[in-house]
């Protein structure tokens, strides 16, 4: 690559990966400066203008098969692209109710707010109205209707001990109308109430129910609060949905400076105090790897095996991001990870060339590392 701005080299890596090949550096060169646009100096607010001026050369050069490279080039600018919701949401069927098991529960309402957005929906939880919209975006509409699972008196509530009420306001709900969706949070708690058998009859009971009027139910558990013996019950009345199933979740997110030095650091985790040994131990390892990577200015794109999880580093001018999966690298998320430093350099690169080691220098980058993780 015979180009030193981080922007333009993103974009010659697309170009680079279609039939043009060694051709993309010539093609992005000429069609630059048409564009009045600085190569080296080229920044994510120039994307829409050389698209457009890449377009006609494209069209000319491959005709139909432009339109996947032209569309990646534009997502570089885009301050929308497709969440990890959104994707993870195709894997979920109609006519079928799904046991979510996951450590936090976040995952299952990242799901059930996907499929809010186009169905009427239910949620019945155990958490209060008010964490549900704070925490994890969801309240009530004219999609969602909410109903806190307690024993406090009130309305839109119902009691953990009627577990008849539950099953009916579910079943009764779904059967409204196709194509509706209901999530039931608080099995743990449901568990302090009742035997193990009757509430496993109740999901029984819910998910015929959802496969006779074709809805989608979700019911979040933490596998950790289960026994082996449980969850195989479980898992003969609904099918069992896991982010480690699909592929890995990023779970530790880490910005290094190209000196080994941490520059931030954020979790998916509930607790970020967790398995410090093992976090430490990870960081050093990648440190390392990040000096050796500037030392022989390789710059090549690498995944590294640490115990049972899977990392992936992306380099940049001044940095290095690497994320940490609980199962295999999922396919894409290096773009994701490119993009997210992309905005760092942009916004960071003039501090981070010559950077103290002062955090308030950066204030602002966590919440870019977080976009990754939403």
């Amino acid at each position: 690559m015979t180009m030193t701005g981080q922007v333009a080299g993103e974009v010659l890596r697309i170009l680079e990966g279609s039939p043009l090949g060694q051709n993309s550096n010539l093609l992005l060169k000429t069609q630059c400066e048409r564009a009045g646009i600085a190569v080296d100096e080229m920044r994510l607010g120039d994307i829409p203008k050389l698209a457009d001026q890449l377009e006609t050369a494209l069209v000319f050069l491959l005709g139909a098969k432009c339109k996947p490279l032209l569309t990646q080039i534009r997502a570089l600018a885009s301050e929308k692209e497709m969440k990890p919701e959104e994707t993870e949401a195709l894997d979920v069927r109609t006519g079928e109710a799904f046991i979510v098991a996951d450590p936090e529960d976040a995952y299952a309402f990242r799901l059930f707010r996907e499929l809010a957005k186009r169905r009427q929906a239910l949620c019945i939880s155990r958490k209060f109205p008010e964490k549900l919209k704070e925490t994890y975006r969801v309240e009530p509409g004219p999609r969602i209707a909410i109903k806190w699972l307690s024993k406090s008196p009130g309305d839109n509530v119902i009691g953990p001990a009627d577990l008849d009420l539950i099953r009916n306001t579910i079943t009764a709900f779904i059967a409204g109308s196709k194509d509706r969706v209901a999530i039931l949070d608080g099995m743990e708690y449901l568990l302090i109430y009742h035997e193990f058998n009757a509430v496993a009859q109740m999901l029984g009971e819910i998910a015929d129910a959802t496969a006779m009027n074709k809805g989608t139910v979700l019911v979040p558990i933490n596998p950790l609060a289960f026994s082996q013996d449980r969850l195989a019950a479980i898992s003969r009345q609904l099918q069992v949905l896991s982010r480690d199933q699909r592929e890995g979740a990023i779970e530790e997110l880490f910005l290094i400076h190209r000196d080994g030095r941490l520059i931030a650091h954020t979790t998916r985790r509930l607790k970020p105090s967790m398995d410090q040994d093992i976090l430490s131990s990870m960081l050093v390892a990648m440190q390392n790897f990040v000096k050796d990577s500037f030392r022989d200015d390789s710059g090549a794109l690498n995944v590294l095996k640490f115990g049972t999880s899977w990392v992936q580093i992306e380099p940049a001018t001044n940095s290095f991001l690497g994320a940490m999966f609980s199962g295999k690298v999922p396919d894409g998320v290096s773009f994701r990870m490119r993009r997210v430093l992309l905005r760092v350099e942009e916004r960071y690169g003039d501090r981070l060339k010559n950077w103290d080691g002062n955090p308030r220098s950066l204030d602002g980058i966590q919440e870019m590392l977080k976009e990754i993780l939403a």
